[in-house]
């Protein structure tokens, strides 16, 4: 019996030296990843907010950034839709065809010295003709699942008055469009598999108007979530 509590004790003291070196050897590599790494602060680096023109170029500068002891470091940006998607740059430059604006995100491209992105918002000039945008760009659905009909605001200068606005839904093949029937006063809908375009279409009091359009793909069930759902709807259950 007494040997039994020896070996429960020592594999209880061994468990103890693995843990106890474990834990120092994690220690050693936060500070090995870390002690290499300098605080530098950056001239002319603070964020920054700027507005354009609807549809004109801006450009993406990734010049050196310099510390106060002159040392340059390269630069890399990134370029996105307030929203959250993607923006084209070409040649250091991109178009602003979204009305809700962009960031563009500076960073150091060595990340082995520490220094804070520098942003830049990119707002789009308020204009005498409506420059409609929807919120969210970035989605997809499931056939057969509520999905939510897409929030959007419209740009217009203070004083002119939205006369009309219409929103409509069309299942695309290829450069054919089909008008889909929809509720568009309703918060969510359903749709079957295929690639499909609402066109937001804006006018105003002015005689002037503006159009927005969001593709997107409405997906096939997979088989998984098939059975999942018909498992959940003979239980009564909905997840």
């Amino acid at each position: 019996m007494n040997t039994i509590k020896k070996r429960i004790r020592l594999c209880v003291l061994l468990c103890l030296f693995v843990t106890a070196v474990f834990m120092l050897w994690l220690g050693v590599s936060a500070c090995s990843n870390t002690a290499g790494k300098t605080q530098v602060t950056l001239v002319n680096w603070e964020d920054e907010v700027i507005e354009v023109e609807l549809n004109s170029d801006v450009s993406v500068s990734t010049d050196a950034a310099y510390d106060a002891d002159g040392n340059a470091y390269a630069v890399t940006a990134k370029v996105e839709q307030s929203d959250g998607a993607p923006a084209e740059v070409l040649g250091g430059v991109f178009r602003a065809e979204y009305a809700g604006g962009y960031r563009i995100v500076y960073s150091l491209a060595d990340t082995s010295p520490e220094a804070a992105s520098r942003t830049v918002t990119v707002n789009i000039k308020d204009s005498d003709t409506p420059a409609p945008f929807f919120t969210k760009t970035l989605f997809f659905a499931y056939e057969d699942e509520d999905m939510p009909v897409p929030a959007y605001e419209v740009l217009l200068k203070d004083g002119i008055a939205i006369s009309g606005q219409t929103l409509t839904l069309y299942k695309t093949d290829g450069e054919t469009r089909t008008e889909a029937d929809f509720d568009a006063g309703a918060q969510t809908l359903r749709l079957e598999a295929g690639n499909y375009v609402f066109v937001l279409q804006v006018s105003a009091e002015n005689g002037k108007s503006g159009s927005a359009e969001l593709s997107f793909r409405v997906r096939s069930l997979p088989s998984t979530m098939r059975t999942a759902t018909r498992s959940a709807s003979r239980t009564g259950i909905i997840r």
